[in-house]
C-alpha cells in the first residue's frame, strides 16, 4: 500500500507544494518513500511525480500495490494514467475531514460505522442510522452515496477479493 498526497507549505514568499509517497512499515511507522516539490497540484505534476516514483520503486505499477489518496481530480487522473493496473482507493481520513467540514464533527462516529461495515446489509443499516440520528443525516448520507462505494467502504473493496 502506497499513500500519495500533497500539501501546501506555509511560506508566503515562495508558495510551493510538497508531494509525498508514503508507506506504513512493519512497526506501524510512516515511512516516506519519495517527495517532490512543485508549484501547482494538477494532473501533469502528479504524472511527473508518479513517473519518477515508478523509476525508483520497481514493481510499483502492479495490481498487488494498493494506491490510497484523497479525491483530488488531477491525482485521480494521474494514477489512472500512470498506474492503470493498480487498485486505487480513497483515504477515509480525507473523506471524514470533508464530511466534518460540510456537516459538522458529530458525523464522524456515524461515518466510521459506514466505512467499516463488513457487508452491504450492515453498510445500509449504518447509512440509515446516520440519516435518522444525525441532524443533517440525510444530506450527509447523500454526500457519501455520491462517492463510489468500492473506493472507501470495507465490504466493497476489491482488495478483499485478493485475500487482503
Amino acid at each position: 500500500m502506497v499513500a500519495l498526497d500533497a500539501c501546501h507549505t506555509k511560506n508566503r514568499k515562495y508558495p510551493i507544494l510538497l508531494f509525498l509517497a508514503t508507506i506504513v512499515d512493519g512497526n506501524n511507522q510512516i515511512l516516506v518513500l519519495a517527495y517532490g516539490i512543485a508549484h501547482v497540484e494538477d494532473k501533469d505534476t502528479w504524472c511527473w511525480f508518479i513517473s519518477n516514483l515508478k523509476q525508483c520503486i520497481h514493481g510499483l505499477a502492479s495490481p498487488n500495490v494498493l494506491i490510497v489518496s484523497d479525491r483530488q481530480k488531477g491525482l485521480i487522473d494521474a494514477v489512472a494514467e500512470e498506474l492503470p493496473t493498480n487498485e486505487h482507493i480513497h483515504c477515509t481520513f480525507h473523506l471524514q475531514m470533508n464530511l466534518r467540514r460540510h456537516f459538522g464533527a458529530q458525523v464522524s462516529k456515524y461515518f466510521q460505522r459506514v466505512i467499516y461495515a463488513t457487508n452491504r446489509e450492515k453498510y445500509e443499516e449504518a447509512l440509515t442510522v446516520l440519516e435518522e440520528q444525525y441532524t443533517n443525516g440525510k444530506e450527509a448520507a447523500e454526500y457519501i452515496c455520491a462517492i463510489d462505494v468500492g473506493k472507501y467502504a470495507r465490504y466493497a473493496l476489491k482488495l478483499l477479493d485478493m485475500g487482503g
